[in-house]
């Protein structure tokens, strides 16, 4: 399969709030990515898991606070 941005691994620490998960970076960083498919991915949100990620500008209205 070909990607247009190339991959970056990561391991699966946990999955939560549906569209979000707890990962750690080959260099022991752990970040939360969003995840854009919200199905039960059974089988594959097992803690350990092995899993690639896509890297994405943040868009502003992700960064906005409460109240603005």
């Amino acid at each position: 399969m070909r990607f247009a941005v190339p991959l970056i691994p990561a391991t699966l620490i946990k999955r939560y709030k549906r569209f979000l998960a707890d990962v750690t970076l080959p260099d022991g960083t752990t970040i939360t990515a969003h995840v854009a498919n919200p199905g039960a991915m059974t089988g594959l949100a097992a803690p350990g898991s092995r899993i690639w990620l896509s890297s994405r500008p943040i868009r502003a209205a992700s960064c906005r606070t409460a109240g603005s």
